[in-house]
């Protein structure tokens, strides 16, 4: 497919997943901050629980603990603005023309899709927001790089299931089945 020749575009989902990540980080470190919880308490009551059920926690701190309005408009901005469900779980289409299109089948109606298309220069545009977002409500929250290290060290465990997978499995893996793939589809044959 095209698009994963794309650089700007391979680069932008990059970029929109690692600010995601960074997200999340900072809501449950807002939640432990904001619930006077240690780290260690905090990640055993954000873990495991939806990204919703995770904003909603941190909006009552926000409201009950003083937060900052500001922060809760950012907050509910990303949420509500950010298409992170419609950009992490749909397919992508196409990349033609500068246009890259997301279809993302809905909760609502499974069976219906939903096209999403932006051009490459405005996907640019709204990753860049959702970074900005994201940077101005960590700041709102006071999320300090320490706060960072402190949660993620309270969170780490050392055992075996924390060690990286074993890469040269995957590769031979993915070795085998190239080579034994046709080089082409034929279009034809397949959509019947």
């Amino acid at each position: 497919m095209e698009m994963w020749n794309d650089q700007r575009f391979r680069s932008q989902i990059g970029v929109f997943h690692i600010v995601w990540m960074t997200l999340e980080l900072t809501i449950d470190i807002a939640i432990g901050k904001f619930g006077r919880l240690t780290p260690e308490v905090a990640h055993r009551e954000t873990n495991g629980r939806t990204f919703k059920d995770r904003v909603k926690r941190l909006n009552v701190l926000l409201r009950k603990k003083g937060g900052s309005e500001s922060a809760r408009q950012i907050l509910e901005c990303l949420v509500y603005g950010s298409m992170r469900n419609i950009i992490a779980h749909s397919f992508v289409s196409s990349l033609e023309n500068g246009v890259v299109v997301f279809v993302y089948r809905t909760q609502r109606k499974p069976t219906d899709a939903e096209k999403h298309c932006f051009t490459i220069d405005d996907f640019d545009q709204h990753i860049a927001l959702l970074h900005s977002a994201s940077v101005a409500l960590s700041r709102h929250l006071n999320i300090t790089d320490d706060d960072q290290v402190k949660f993620i060290s309270a969170g780490v465990v050392d055992d075996a299931s924390s060690r990286p997978r074993d890469v040269a499995k995957l590769q031979e893996a993915v070795s085998r089945a190239m080579a034994t793939a046709p080089a082409t589809i034929d279009a034809r044959k397949s959509s019947g």
